[in-house]
């Protein structure tokens, strides 16, 4: 009792300690076998995220076993009490992923083939649960234990971008279980991107459980996009282009954090009209 009430007050530390554990977790065994550090592939089908199914769940409720243990439901923002005027500000990246979704579709369609027919109902009703769940651990995780342990600490702002930092960054698990390091690159700088976004929409709701859907809904619409074109959305801007970074790669990466930026502002000016 004495130690968990001890790390009760350290969110931070305990953080810390759980993406230690969760790291060897990912990388044990594959970073020791013969396709580690980038000598393997991606995770980009259906098929490969549905593999995850059972560890996702194992995943998901261990965290929010821990964020249970020490009572940390309301810090880590799982309440259903939005701040007011917060939910509109979940609107522009649910459509942008929802009209990416619609492009997906639309481009796995030809003739008798449709996107349900490409990846078969039940591969892709468990592809949408693997997503939500993926979703649940990361948000609970990084927006959630390790958020909250930077904000007791350093306060809200050096939170977010330690958090976002942090996020991505634990992304380069995938290079070392087998992911070309320059596709993990950018999916290391994307996760720390959204991470901005997702917590300042988190700062700006008052709840996390939008931003968890928002989470598993945009990784259901990669892995749909992969599908459907053949290569992940989240890796479009490795896309060469002869004349340097296209404008499309630009407003790829700064769509995000500049939204999240607003996003932060905006909750800023909020939180002092409350004061």
């Amino acid at each position: 009792m004495q130690i968990i009430t001890y790390l009760k007050n350290r969110p931070l530390r305990v953080g810390m300690l759980l993406m230690a554990a969760y790291f060897f977790y990912f990388i044990w065994p594959d970073a020791f076998g013969p396709n580690s550090f980038g000598r393997g592939t991606g995770i980009n089908s259906a098929a490969d995220l549905n593999d995850k199914l059972l560890s996702e769940i194992g995943l998901a409720a261990s965290v929010l076993f821990v964020i249970g243990l020490f009572g940390w439901w309301r810090a880590c923002g799982f309440t259903l009490k939005f701040h007011k005027g917060g939910m509109k500000f979940a609107l522009p990246p649910l459509i942008f992923t929802t009209f990416i979704l619609i492009f997906a579709v639309i481009t796995a369609s030809d003739g008798d083939q449709t996107i349900i027919s490409l990846i078969g109902v039940g591969p892709l009703l468990t592809m949408l649960v693997v997503s939500m769940l993926i979703g649940v651990f990361e948000e609970s995780l990084f927006r959630g234990i390790v958020f909250i342990g930077w904000n007791k600490k350093y306060g809200p702002f050096v939170a977010l971008l330690a958090s976002s930092l942090v996020f991505g960054v634990f992304h380069f698990i995938n290079w070392a279980t087998g992911q070309p390091f320059g596709e993990t690159f950018w999916q290391v700088v994307h996760a720390f991107f959204l991470g901005i976004m997702y917590a300042a929409l988190w700062l700006r709701i008052g709840s996390i459980y939008p931003v968890i859907f928002l989470h598993g809904f945009w990784d259901a619409t990669v892995t749909i996009m992969s599908e459907a074109t053949g290569a992940a959305l989240a890796t479009m801007p490795t896309v060469a282009s002869g004349d340097g970074i296209s404008i499309v790669q630009v407003l790829f990466f700064s769509l995000e954090p500049a939204y999240g930026l607003f996003v932060l502002w905006r909750w800023n000016i909020w939180r002092k009209r409350k004061e």
